[in-house]
């Protein structure tokens, strides 16, 4: 029995795509987080929540930007 083994690149456009998705990704998560912030008033204590998830959010995109740079870097 013959094994042959065969080496497969990564596409391109595996990167490519993955690179656009995640930017995509990140855009909408920094519109979101602002949109939070302009809609909601810092002074009424029901809101406060909110802007505690859209501040997460706005870092969660952030991270998820880094992420993103460094994985496509390291390669």
């Amino acid at each position: 029995m013959v094994f042959v083994q065969v080496r497969v690149e990564p596409m391109m456009a595996d990167a490519r795509v993955f690179l656009v998705a995640g930017a995509l990704l990140c855009f909408g998560g920094s519109l979101v987080s602002v949109y939070v912030a302009v809609t909601h008033d810092p002074n009424r204590k029901e809101d406060r929540a909110l802007l505690k998830r859209g501040e997460y959010l706005a870092g969660g995109s952030v991270v998820g930007a880094l992420v993103m740079m460094y994985l496509i870097m390291r390669r």
